[in-house]
């Protein structure tokens, strides 16, 4: 569901996959409609696909079945009813409160050693860092903090990301250098983080009145109450 973690587990179980598949594995991460699964996806050797399309439960429990395939979700605790054919489910609640905590609830479906769940932990660390302070999709509060608003009165509330606080340069660094992949997606270079640099770029673009997926930013009020 959006709006729930969604990105956060499809990074996830995308670097989970290249991770622990064999060496030469086929494997493509995209973003589908779930209309084009079964006529391209399916006939792939390994795939993570990200879909909204959660209320198409009929196709979701064919795959599970006809074709043993894991579905995983993400939800918040007043829709988990919404996804509860889902073989697991990640909840906005558990991850607002330790986002590295979930990282732990892969590890024996994933089969990963104590080096490799550090690894993991340590990517995905970096890798919510950079996605809160940098690109289009950056924190509501840091493209508010950009366009010169008074932030005092927000550093309390929960999901406030700190990005004042960090070394992004040294973090974009230490992210890319990690033996990890980075999957990009078509239109990540004007959108969203590709390579160390980029968040330099996107404050500058943020900072000329851009907030979610450059839509307008006109008040710090009304920023502040702005929904995607």
């Amino acid at each position: 569901l959006t709006r729930t973690g969604s990105t956060f587990q499809f990074r996830l179980l995308d670097v989970l996959v290249r991770m622990k598949s064999p060496e030469n594995t086929k494997i493509t991460t995209t973003y589908m409609p779930t209309d084009a699964v079964h006529d391209r996806e399916l006939a792939k050797d390994s795939f993570v696909l990200k879909s909204h399309k959660y209320n198409q439960t009929d196709l979701w429990k064919t795959m599970q079945t006809g074709r043993s395939v894991v579905v995983f979700a993400s939800a918040d605790a007043a829709r988990l009813s919404l996804v509860n054919y889902a073989d697991f489910i990640q909840t906005k609640e558990s991850l607002d409160n330790c986002m590295l905590c979930e990282v732990d609830k892969y590890q024996d479906l994933f089969r990963l050693t104590p080096g490799e769940l550090k690894l993991v932990k340590k990517y995905m660390g970096l890798y919510t860092k950079i996605r809160k302070c940098c690109g289009t999709q950056m924190s509501r509060y840091n493209a508010m903090r950009l366009n010169g608003c008074n932030m005092t009165s927000y550093m309390d509330k929960q999901g406030y990301p700190n990005c004042e606080d960090y070394d992004l340069e040294q973090i974009e660094t230490e992210f890319d250098s990690l033996p990890l992949p980075y999957t990009v997606f078509r239109g990540d270079s004007v959108w969203n983080w590709v390579r160390p640099g980029d968040c330099a770029k996107f404050d500058k673009k943020m900072a000329n009145g851009k907030l979610f997926m450059n839509a307008a930013f006109t008040t710090c009020e009304g920023a502040a109450n702005w929904t995607p």
